[in-house]
């Protein structure tokens, strides 16, 4: 299990930026919307997950272990992100990267995903994210069939 988790983020991280791309090549604004798709994506992954575990159609629990495999690639990836930048010494992002944009309008502005209460240093750490392994042993206790 623990291989596979690690083959799929490996993958994951090697698709995320092309050859040659660094973070230092996106601005501000593109930091913080590319922070925000991804608190988005992990929302979706939690809620696909907590809506198929428990059905018992082969075809959702397939979708279920799917989904499970990528949150969980996720988590390892930003936690090797993570203990990578803080062995480098590298600063995070600035918190300008994260106000919401101008479009979002002050309607939205409080939907716009806030990072959590400490610095950012990977657009991958997000709320959802930091909680997603809590989650999943919920919805686990509550008696899902993978």
């Amino acid at each position: 299990e623990q291989r596979r988790v690690a083959a799929v983020a490996a993958a994951a991280g090697a698709a995320s930026l092309p050859r040659g791309v660094s973070g230092g090549d996106f601005s501000p604004s593109q930091i913080g919307a590319l922070h925000g798709m991804v608190h988005d994506h992990v929302q979706l992954l939690l809620q696909t997950f907590a809506r198929t575990a428990w059905n018992p159609a082969p075809e959702m629990q397939q979708v279920a272990r799917q989904t499970l495999d990528n949150i969980n690639a996720m988590v390892y990836l930003t936690t090797s992100r993570l203990q990578a930048k803080s062995q480098r010494k590298d600063p995070p992002h600035a918190a300008s990267c994260f106000r919401a944009p101008p479009s979002a309008g002050t309607d939205s502005a409080p939907w716009w995903p806030k990072p959590p209460g400490q610095n950012v240093y990977t657009v991958l750490d997000v709320a959802p994210l930091r909680g997603a392994q809590r989650f999943v042993m919920d919805v686990m206790r509550g008696g899902h069939r993978l």
